[in-house]
């Protein structure tokens, strides 16, 4: 029997460094992602783009990872800039545009095409203001081409960080929603937020978030190789992902892991 609820894993920070695109694409080859999140301002993309893309088939959707604070040679600001800016109204949504553009462009010369969802690092994209640039620029979108959008006002399971969890949902439900946001969501639940701490029992919580998810939930993780001990969040995920009884915790749980496939 098929498992019922398709469950989204979606790998964030794609092209950030060699390290943690390295173990993505890892994760990706083996089948054990649904989605992957990318950075397509970031120097390695050019680089790693196309290799993703190779070892993704048909099966894997790709999206932009839009950025705004990771220091890439594109003026970003510190994350703390764009939170106080979004909810005192103080953005620019034509430089906003010009961003999420700019990002957009650089995904398709190397992909080909439009990415398949937007995200945001550090969650920006659904940040006021913000939000409605992205809505904006999905809207504008359609048929083959159309962009979906990651969810994430109602986290769901768990969380070892609450003050971050509290965080992000005010922020995503600061101010009215576009009126035809579900129309966009790729997502139906939203899961993966955590300290990110050694002593995070990261086995306990995922196990939580897969029972609180929905069918068509989203589960977003942070895999890669480390490059120092402050990323060994890192390749503790990488190992979970890869371990040889991951998928037998999926059917445990009555999941399984959605494909672009799946999802249509």
């Amino acid at each position: 029997m098929t498992a019922t609820k398709r469950i989204i894993l979606c790998a964030d920070d794609f092209a950030q460094n060699a390290a943690i695109s390295d173990g993505i694409l890892e994760l990706a080859g083996a089948g054990r992602l649904s989605a992957v999140s990318c950075f397509s301002d970031a120097p390695l993309w050019r680089d790693y783009g196309p290799r993703l893309v190779e070892c993704a088939g048909h099966e894997l959707l790709i999206g932009l990872h839009f950025n705004l604070s990771e220091p890439f040679g594109y003026a970003e600001r510190p994350l703390r800039y764009w939170m106080l800016a979004s909810v005192t109204g103080r953005v620019s949504l034509d430089a906003l545009r010009a961003h999420l553009q700019r990002q957009i462009d650089a995904f398709a010369d190397v992909r080909g095409r439009l990415p398949d969802f937007i995200d945001g690092h550090q969650h920006v994209h659904a940040f006021p203001g913000i939000r409605s640039v992205v809505h904006e620029r999905a809207r504008a979108a359609a048929g083959t081409e159309r962009i979906l959008i990651r969810d994430v006002s109602a986290p769901v399971g768990r969380t070892d960080a609450p003050l971050k969890r509290r965080v992000i949902r005010a922020l995503a439900n600061w101010g009215p929603p576009p009126s035809d946001a579900g129309a966009h969501w790729i997502n139906r639940s939203f899961a993966g937020d955590y300290s990110l701490s050694p002593r995070a029992d990261f086995g306990g919580l995922f196990a939580d978030w897969l029972a609180a998810s929905t069918d068509r939930g989203l589960i977003m993780c942070h895999p890669g190789r480390a490059e120092d001990s402050r990323h060994a969040f890192r390749e503790r995920e990488l190992a979970f992902f890869s371990a040889e009884d991951f998928p037998a915790l999926l059917s445990s749980h009555d999941c399984r892991l959605a494909t672009s496939q799946t999802l249509h």
